[in-house]
């Protein structure tokens, strides 16, 4: 597995310094938003009540984020979209589906099949908008790049002082990323409320996936085929042909 390209080892600095612009500005708006400081309630449509949290961050925050990241660092060259990881991954689109794919899947499964998470028990059309769409596109932008990105080039920073000892540059290299996915693993389950195997598992398995691809879509597809599958509506599907 590539861990990480030359061209990000070679810009830590540059790439450490917006990441964390931008997960600031993102945290800013999302941690209040998250914990009910700021009161959103439902936006009614009809007999459907959606969740203004998730339309938030899908039709607001998102999109702000990613305009302030073109203005100020993509247009002046610091970044580019595709260390935000907005690319066909590094062997291809049909690479990056294939991972994401397979990932999804798989992991979707295990939740489905262990755990009591079937979702479908109201509201199906809510509850896909919410765990298909709009939670895997904001999440992983939140978790799989900013996040991540920022604690990767605080590791190649500190990699530095091994640059005349490869041996070493690389075991380091390796530790460090094990650290990493598990931070990130227990983070991104604490963000869902408590400590729990599915979603850590999931965790473990969209940072692995975003690692080999470097593109957020195919950890985005994981992740919505993973709430796909374990939400019950493969189920409903295959229930509706039979």
């Amino acid at each position: 597995m590539r861990l990480c390209s030359n061209e990000i080892e070679n810009n830590p600095n540059r790439k450490l310094l917006v990441f964390c612009i931008l997960f600031l500005i993102y945290g800013l708006i999302t941690i209040p938003l998250k914990l009910s400081f700021i009161p959103l309630g439902f936006i009614a449509i009809g007999d459907m009540k959606l969740p203004t949290f998730q339309l938030v961050q899908i039709f607001v925050v998102f999109p702000l984020v990613l305009m302030i990241a073109y203005y100020f660092f993509i247009r002046n060259k610091l970044i580019n979209w595709k260390d935000l990881g907005f690319n066909f991954g590094n062997k291809g689109i049909l690479n990056m589906v294939t991972y994401g794919g397979i990932g999804g899947v798989i992991q979707g499964a295990f939740i489905f099949f262990t755990t009591d998470h079937f979702i479908l028990k109201n509201q199906i059309v809510l509850n896909f908008l919410e765990k298909c769409i709009s939670a895997p596109i904001w999440e992983e932008f939140l978790f799989r790049i900013l996040l991540f990105g920022m604690i990767e080039m605080l590791m190649l920073l500190r990699l530095k002082r091994f640059d005349k000892h490869p041996l070493l540059y690389k075991y380091n290299k390796i530790m460090w990323y094990i650290i990493i996915i598990g931070i990130l693993a227990i983070m991104f389950s604490l963000i869902h409320g408590e400590i729990s195997g599915y979603i850590v598992s999931f965790a473990i398995i969209a940072t692995l996936i975003y690692m080999k691809t470097r593109s957020i879509i195919a950890s985005i597809v994981a992740h919505s085929l993973s709430n796909f599958v374990a939400g019950g509506f493969l189920y409903l599907i295959l229930s509706s042909i039979s």
